[in-house]
Protein backbone atom coordinates (compact mmCIF):
# COMPACT_ATOMS: atom_id res chain seq x y z
CA UNK A 1 0.00 0.00 0.00
CA UNK A 2 2.68 2.53 1.26
CA UNK A 3 4.37 1.81 -2.24
CA UNK A 4 1.09 2.41 -3.96
CA UNK A 5 0.69 6.06 -2.44
CA UNK A 6 3.96 6.86 -3.66
CA UNK A 7 3.66 6.03 -6.81
CA UNK A 8 -0.23 7.73 -7.43
CA UNK A 9 0.93 10.80 -5.29
CA UNK A 10 -2.65 12.05 -5.09
CA UNK A 11 -3.36 15.82 -3.56
CA UNK A 12 -6.03 13.64 -1.48
CA UNK A 13 -6.56 10.61 0.45
CA UNK A 14 -9.34 8.38 1.86
CA UNK A 15 -8.83 5.25 3.20
CA UNK A 16 -11.27 3.15 4.75
CA UNK A 17 -11.69 -0.32 7.19
CA UNK A 18 -7.95 1.25 8.88
CA UNK A 19 -7.06 0.66 11.82
CA UNK A 20 -3.97 1.11 14.24
CA UNK A 21 -1.66 -1.33 13.00
CA UNK A 22 -2.07 -0.53 9.09
CA UNK A 23 -1.97 3.45 9.59
CA UNK A 24 1.89 2.98 11.24
CA UNK A 25 2.51 0.48 8.79
CA UNK A 26 2.05 3.93 6.68
CA UNK A 27 2.97 6.00 8.75
CA UNK A 28 6.36 6.63 6.32
CA UNK A 29 4.36 7.42 3.63
CA UNK A 30 1.69 9.45 5.62
CA UNK A 31 4.27 12.07 5.84
CA UNK A 32 3.19 13.61 2.39
CA UNK A 33 0.22 14.48 4.12
CA UNK A 34 0.37 17.04 6.84
CA UNK A 35 -3.65 17.33 7.42
CA UNK A 36 -5.47 14.59 8.25
CA UNK A 37 -9.25 13.31 10.22
CA UNK A 38 -9.14 9.73 11.06
CA UNK A 39 -10.96 7.49 13.56
CA UNK A 40 -9.14 3.93 13.42
CA UNK A 41 -11.39 0.94 14.52
CA UNK A 42 -10.44 -2.34 14.51
CA UNK A 43 -13.31 -3.85 12.62
CA UNK A 44 -14.00 -2.90 9.16
CA UNK A 45 -14.89 0.71 9.50
CA UNK A 46 -12.08 2.72 10.88
CA UNK A 47 -11.79 5.82 8.33
CA UNK A 48 -8.87 8.14 7.18
CA UNK A 49 -8.86 11.53 5.52
CA UNK A 50 -5.16 12.52 4.31
CA UNK A 51 -4.51 15.50 2.48
CA UNK A 52 -1.28 18.40 1.29
CA UNK A 53 -3.71 21.00 1.76
CA UNK A 54 -5.33 21.99 4.46
CA UNK A 55 -8.31 20.24 6.17
CA UNK A 56 -11.14 23.32 7.31
CA UNK A 57 -13.92 22.68 9.63
CA UNK A 58 -13.03 19.02 9.72
CA UNK A 59 -15.05 16.11 11.76
CA UNK A 60 -16.28 13.44 12.12
CA UNK A 61 -19.74 12.42 12.62
CA UNK A 62 -22.36 9.47 12.97
CA UNK A 63 -24.75 9.54 9.52
CA UNK A 64 -28.12 7.23 10.54
CA UNK A 65 -28.66 4.53 12.81
CA UNK A 66 -25.40 2.77 12.74
CA UNK A 67 -22.02 3.16 14.51
CA UNK A 68 -20.30 3.68 11.75
CA UNK A 69 -17.94 7.01 11.24
CA UNK A 70 -18.39 9.62 8.56
CA UNK A 71 -15.74 12.08 7.73
CA UNK A 72 -17.05 16.00 6.91
CA UNK A 73 -13.68 18.30 5.91
CA UNK A 74 -13.99 21.17 4.08
CA UNK A 75 -10.54 21.17 2.24
CA UNK A 76 -8.90 24.81 1.41
CA UNK A 77 -7.20 24.04 -2.38
CA UNK A 78 -5.11 26.56 -3.95
CA UNK A 79 -8.16 28.12 -6.01
CA UNK A 80 -11.21 27.64 -3.45
CA UNK A 81 -12.34 24.94 -1.47
CA UNK A 82 -14.33 21.62 -1.44
CA UNK A 83 -16.53 19.72 1.10
CA UNK A 84 -15.26 16.19 1.01
CA UNK A 85 -17.91 13.53 2.43
CA UNK A 86 -15.91 10.02 3.27
CA UNK A 87 -18.52 7.61 4.30
CA UNK A 88 -19.08 3.83 4.59
CA UNK A 89 -22.00 2.22 5.03
CA UNK A 90 -22.78 -1.44 5.94
CA UNK A 91 -22.99 -4.47 4.08
CA UNK A 92 -26.44 -5.64 3.33
CA UNK A 93 -25.78 -9.36 5.31
CA UNK A 94 -28.93 -9.21 6.11
CA UNK A 95 -32.15 -7.61 6.87
CA UNK A 96 -30.71 -5.20 9.74
CA UNK A 97 -27.50 -4.63 8.68
CA UNK A 98 -29.21 -3.56 5.00
CA UNK A 99 -31.87 -1.54 6.64
CA UNK A 100 -28.81 0.46 8.25
CA UNK A 101 -27.00 0.78 5.24
CA UNK A 102 -30.22 2.33 3.94
CA UNK A 103 -30.71 4.39 6.27
CA UNK A 104 -27.62 5.81 6.19
CA UNK A 105 -28.14 6.37 2.26
CA UNK A 106 -31.18 8.16 3.25
CA UNK A 107 -29.67 10.27 5.64
CA UNK A 108 -26.64 11.32 3.63
CA UNK A 109 -29.03 13.61 1.05
CA UNK A 110 -29.12 16.31 4.24
CA UNK A 111 -25.37 16.44 3.96
CA UNK A 112 -25.26 17.73 0.51
CA UNK A 113 -27.93 20.33 0.60
CA UNK A 114 -26.23 21.65 4.11
CA UNK A 115 -23.49 22.13 2.22
CA UNK A 116 -22.48 25.32 0.91
CA UNK A 117 -19.22 24.78 -0.92
CA UNK A 118 -19.07 21.71 -3.56
CA UNK A 119 -19.33 18.45 -2.52
CA UNK A 120 -17.05 15.04 -3.37
CA UNK A 121 -19.35 11.92 -1.73
CA UNK A 122 -17.04 9.21 -1.66
CA UNK A 123 -16.53 5.80 -0.25
CA UNK A 124 -17.39 1.97 -0.44
CA UNK A 125 -21.10 2.76 0.08
CA UNK A 126 -21.88 -0.94 -0.34
CA UNK A 127 -23.77 -0.32 -3.44
CA UNK A 128 -24.15 -0.61 -6.88
CA UNK A 129 -25.55 2.23 -9.21
CA UNK A 130 -28.35 0.16 -9.93
CA UNK A 131 -29.97 -0.54 -6.64
CA UNK A 132 -32.72 1.62 -5.17
CA UNK A 133 -31.41 3.42 -2.76
CA UNK A 134 -27.93 4.11 -4.62
CA UNK A 135 -30.71 6.10 -7.18
CA UNK A 136 -33.10 7.70 -4.20
CA UNK A 137 -29.58 9.09 -3.09
CA UNK A 138 -29.23 11.00 -6.17
CA UNK A 139 -32.31 12.25 -6.88
CA UNK A 140 -32.43 13.25 -3.57
CA UNK A 141 -29.41 15.72 -4.07
CA UNK A 142 -27.48 17.34 -6.63
CA UNK A 143 -24.71 14.71 -6.58
CA UNK A 144 -23.70 13.41 -10.27
CA UNK A 145 -22.08 9.84 -10.64
CA UNK A 146 -18.72 10.23 -12.02
CA UNK A 147 -19.01 6.67 -13.84
CA UNK A 148 -21.51 8.58 -16.10
CA UNK A 149 -20.06 7.67 -19.51
CA UNK A 150 -17.42 6.02 -18.42
CA UNK A 151 -18.46 2.51 -18.24
CA UNK A 152 -18.67 0.13 -15.12
CA UNK A 153 -15.70 0.30 -12.89
CA UNK A 154 -15.86 -3.12 -11.18
CA UNK A 155 -13.83 -2.40 -7.04
CA UNK A 156 -14.92 -5.51 -5.53
CA UNK A 157 -13.89 -8.80 -4.68
CA UNK A 158 -10.43 -8.17 -5.72
CA UNK A 159 -10.26 -12.17 -4.86
CA UNK A 160 -12.86 -13.09 -7.54
CA UNK A 161 -11.89 -10.41 -10.56
CA UNK A 162 -14.19 -12.33 -12.96
CA UNK A 163 -17.23 -10.64 -10.94
CA UNK A 164 -16.18 -7.37 -9.89
CA UNK A 165 -19.22 -5.04 -9.00
CA UNK A 166 -18.72 -1.48 -8.87
CA UNK A 167 -20.06 -0.62 -5.05
CA UNK A 168 -17.30 2.14 -4.32
CA UNK A 169 -17.89 5.29 -5.46
CA UNK A 170 -17.43 8.93 -6.12
CA UNK A 171 -20.03 10.92 -7.01
CA UNK A 172 -20.19 14.97 -6.76
CA UNK A 173 -22.06 18.40 -7.03
CA UNK A 174 -21.64 20.75 -9.94
CA UNK A 175 -18.50 23.09 -9.69
CA UNK A 176 -16.64 19.85 -9.84
CA UNK A 177 -15.60 18.40 -13.03
CA UNK A 178 -14.02 15.39 -13.43
CA UNK A 179 -11.66 14.70 -15.88
CA UNK A 180 -10.51 11.01 -15.05
CA UNK A 181 -11.78 7.83 -13.30
CA UNK A 182 -9.84 4.27 -12.76
CA UNK A 183 -9.04 1.47 -10.39
CA UNK A 184 -5.70 1.66 -9.24
CA UNK A 185 -3.45 -1.26 -9.13
CA UNK A 186 -3.85 -3.81 -5.96
CA UNK A 187 -2.87 -2.78 -2.44
CA UNK A 188 -3.83 -5.61 -0.67
CA UNK A 189 -7.11 -5.42 -0.06
CA UNK A 190 -10.47 -6.84 -1.30
CA UNK A 191 -11.21 -3.49 -2.98
CA UNK A 192 -9.32 -1.97 -6.15
CA UNK A 193 -9.05 1.61 -5.42
CA UNK A 194 -10.77 4.60 -7.23
CA UNK A 195 -8.28 7.00 -8.84
CA UNK A 196 -9.92 10.62 -9.37
CA UNK A 197 -8.79 13.59 -10.96
CA UNK A 198 -11.12 16.43 -11.03
CA UNK A 199 -10.99 20.14 -12.23
CA UNK A 200 -12.38 23.11 -9.96
CA UNK A 201 -14.01 26.01 -12.47
CA UNK A 202 -10.34 27.40 -12.00
CA UNK A 203 -9.28 24.63 -13.49
CA UNK A 204 -6.72 23.22 -10.83
CA UNK A 205 -6.47 19.93 -11.67
CA UNK A 206 -6.67 17.69 -8.32
CA UNK A 207 -5.83 13.96 -8.00
CA UNK A 208 -8.37 12.26 -5.23
CA UNK A 209 -7.54 8.25 -4.36
CA UNK A 210 -10.28 6.42 -2.90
Amino acid sequence: MASVIRQLNPDLMALEEVNERWLSALSVALQAYPHSKAMAREDNFGIALYSKYPLVNSEIRQVGAADIPTIIADVALPDGRITIIATHPLPPGGPESSRLRNDQLAKLPQLITNASLPVLLLGDLNVTPWCVHFKRLLDRTSLLDSSQGRGVLGTWPTFLPILLIPIDHCLHTTGVNLTKKATGPNVGSDHYPLVVDFVMASHLSTNLHR
